[in-house]
């Protein structure tokens, strides 16, 4: 295995943390109390990506170029509308219950777009530590998962950055004190696991026997 193999692989996996650790902090928030709406940790990670992205684009002198604006909007809109499901999830259930039915995406397509940036409240100092570190583990958790896939396989990077089921179900009771998954639980995550595994073999030997490559 050679060093840019290796680091694919932690960046991956890493990048799985992250993704966990943003919901995590979503759990301490209300465990310290607060009541911060599942809409503001979404408007707070897209803010802090955008802005990080334009900082990135400007100090690398990048020029943007936009092909199919339609796309470009209606991949923004169901991204914003997935991440808020998911952290209301995370609000409504267990970190562990969360992570683990967020896993399920390469089974279905979601079609349920609606407008939910609705009764918006003004954080505080405090509320505000909270949407940071969740939005700064979301963009690190992206970043790293992009990079990490330059040195692996579509296979290889699908099952390690499906880890965070078993992430989830793990660190649940010890960070965030979640209910530990009962027998029945984890052989759901367990099947959850193996399915985003075949599913992602099948994607890659589809395009591997497709039209124009050598079978």
């Amino acid at each position: 295995m050679d060093t840019k193999s290796t680091l694919g692989y932690l960046a991956v996996f890493t990048s799985a943390f992250c993704f966990y650790m943003s919901t995590v902090v979503i759990k301490w928030s209300a465990m310290a109390g607060l009541h911060i709406r599942t809409s503001m940790f979404t408007v707070a990670r897209f803010i802090l990506g955008f802005i990080i992205v334009c900082i990135a684009i400007w100090l690398g002198g990048h020029k943007i170029r936009i092909v199919k604006k339609k796309f470009l909007v209606g991949k923004a809109l169901l991204n914003i509308l997935a991440v808020f499901c998911f952290f209301k999830a995370v609000a409504l259930t267990s970190v562990a219950q969360a992570n683990i039915l967020n896993m399920t995406f390469p089974l279905f397509i979601a079609l349920l777009p609606w407008i939910f940036f609705h009764e918006m409240q003004l954080p505080n100092s405090r509320e505000l530590i909270y949407l940071f570190w969740c939005s700064t583990l979301a963009i690190a958790g992206q970043f790293l998962l992009t990079q990490g896939f330059r040195y692996v396989t579509a296979i290889e990077g699908g099952i390690i950055a499906s880890t965070r089921i078993f992430l989830a179900a793990l660190l649940g009771p010890v960070l965030v004190m979640d209910p530990a998954l009962s027998f029945a639980g984890w052989i759901g995550a367990f099947l959850i696991f193996t399915g985003n595994v075949l599913l992602t073999v099948k994607k890659v030997r589809k395009f591997a026997g497709g039209p124009g490559n050598p079978s």
